[in-house]
């Protein structure tokens, strides 16, 4: 890992004391590339945590980068503020149409980790529904001056019922901001298959007089590891935020976060996380991973994936950044339910163009899994057209 990787990850322990300080410190003192400390960070999505870290430190920055982060952090405190007048005005039309709710990661876990709304990156919100109010939380939306990024065209009432029968979520554009729409936590139920969102829910507060609803924290602390896992935790802003949410407990109070998480997920992506936050973050911050060769090989994988994200690029369309999140999504549980459930997935997106294009009614829906496998087959014989790449 380059020093300017090491000292963005030093700067993302929270909560920052003098031990930290002092530790940031060091690692600064190594950094020659500035120009590229101010480019990773923003690939990671820490530019808060970054900024705070630095300046709570007391590091000497060259005037560019010092300017730079200071901005970037600004533009982040920023839409923290927007974004919690935003869900507040979600909230109250969600209230007024009946339509039950919860807000998960984003400005909860925000306010759960750091205490705060405006350290945290968070590009949108996150809304969760029942499947059942899919429709009309969406036609809500469109109401309130949002418009489909995802899928990529409009739907009428039946297209997008098709639609959210195979997908997890859509995406949601205006000028106040994007919003993205569950109706399904993950598309690999199996790494949450003990978690019902709705059993367990909490109010968070935002302002005084002012919150949003939310899961308790087990199930939270559940989903944001198998989120983290299945994403390869290849931006440190997810093991950031992974480690925060633990870390404004008590030290005896992680233990029994982490055992309670443990149950509702599965646990090599909660060992996963922790050996990764040990490993980036240094120790002490969140309880050791349980004694798991594998979970600690997928730790590795993951630090190596956080290394290979440079600026201006797409880690997860590239070759090998995509080949190694996909190995890693594959390892993450064994058993024969989970890999046939983790091969359809990869080919999810075909059924989804298959059923917008030619509704059936629900009786013939089964046929959307054969034409689902005829695209699976399709793709193998153009690739094996393909002359083989070389690795870079």
């Amino acid at each position: 890992m380059s020093p300017e990787l090491r000292l963005i990850a030093t700067c993302c322990r929270w909560p920052v004391d003098a031990e930290s300080s002092e530790r940031v410190r060091s690692v600064a003192a190594e950094v020659t590339n500035w120009p590229r400390v101010v480019a990773l960070t923003r690939s990671h999505r820490v530019e808060g945590l970054v900024w705070n870290a630095l300046r709570t430190a007391t590091v000497a920055l060259p005037a560019d980068a010092g300017s730079e982060l200071a901005g970037m952090a600004e533009e982040v405190r920023v839409e923290g503020i927007r974004a919690i007048g935003e869900a507040l005005r979600l909230r109250a039309a969600l209230q007024k149409a009946g339509i039950p709710f919860l807000v998960i990661k984003g400005l909860p876990l925000a306010m759960l980790s750091y205490g705060t709304a405006t350290i945290k990156n968070s590009i949108d919100l996150d809304l969760l529904v029942k499947p059942a109010d899919v429709v009309r939380t969406a036609a809500l939306l469109v109401e309130l001056g949002y418009k489909t990024m995802r899928p990529w065209r409009p739907l009428d009432a039946d297209e997008f019922a098709r639609w959210s029968a195979v997908a997890k979520e859509a995406w949601m554009v205006s000028d106040r901001g994007q919003v993205d729409l569950h109706w399904n936590l993950l598309d690999q139920p199996d790494l949450l298959a003990a978690l019902d969102p709705w059993e367990d829910t909490r109010e968070v507060d935002l302002l005084p007089g002012h919150s949003l609803p939310t899961m308790g924290d087990a199930a939270h602390l559940a989903y944001i590891a198998a989120h983290g896992a299945m994403s390869g935790w290849s931006r440190l802003k997810w093991i950031a935020d992974f480690a925060a949410f633990i870390a404004a407990r008590k030290p005896h109070e992680r233990e029994t976060l982490c055992a309670e998480a443990r149950k509702i997920g599965d646990s090599h992506c909660l060992d996963q996380g922790l050996a990764l936050a040990n490993r980036l973050l240094g120790p002490g911050l969140v309880p050791q991973p349980a004694a798991d060769r594998e979970a600690e090989q997928l730790a590795v994988m993951a630090e190596r994936l956080i290394a290979m994200r440079e600026p201006g690029r797409i880690l997860e369309k590239g070759r090998r950044g995509a080949r190694l999140i996909s190995k890693m999504q594959w390892r993450l549980r064994s058993g024969a339910r989970y890999k046939w459930i983790e091969a359809r997935r990869r080919f999810r997106d075909q059924e989804i163009r298959f059923r917008l294009r030619w509704p059936l009614p629900r009786r013939l829906q089964w046929i959307f899994f054969p034409l689902r496998l005829f695209g699976i087959w399709s793709i193998l014989g153009q690739s094996l057209m393909r002359a083989p790449r070389s690795e870079l």
